[in-house]
């Protein structure tokens, strides 16, 4: 069963309290501030407010040229990398649905959970085979994984 959209009402009361805003996180980011500050970090690299939103938009930029329409659905399974927090904001941008997905789960999870949510487009994490899941989901019209 799908989820209840809130009344009017309580989406008057949440935003007059500020607890919701019109605004989206790809607005917040892009007025956090100096676009050379620091905006996300792993382990392996940081990425300033700049380079955050020039990848987010490259990213989406990049889906959309292959297909993707508002709704669609990104997969992502990703260990704790600047890749997620970029694919959250290429999803605002393309008015995509991000499905964020632990790179622990296995084929079953991945499996159920792209199959689930409909999912047009799986990105993987570094090192997994994506031919592979291109056999095992077939609805999936696209499966990769992110190069450095």
């Amino acid at each position: 069963m799908p989820p209840r959209p809130p009344s009017p009402a309580l989406v008057a009361a949440y935003t007059a309290a500020g607890a919701w805003q019109t605004r989206t996180l790809l607005d917040t980011v892009r007025d956090a501030g100096v676009p050379s500050s620091p905006a996300v970090a792993d382990q392996h690299e940081a990425l300033s407010y700049r380079d955050l939103l020039d990848r987010a938009s490259t990213l989406a930029a990049w889906l959309v040229d292959r297909g993707a329409r508002a709704g669609d659905v990104l997969a992502v399974q990703t260990p704790s990398t600047v890749l997620l927090p970029t694919a959250h904001l290429a999803c605002i941008a393309a008015d995509l649905v991000l499905l964020p997905m632990s790179d622990h789960f296995g084929r079953s999870e991945v499996e159920h959970l792209t199959g689930t949510a409909r999912a047009r487009f799986l990105v993987l994490p570094s090192g997994s085979d994506p031919a592979g899941w291109r056999r095992r989901l077939p609805s999936v019209q696209l499966v990769g994984t992110p190069s450095r």
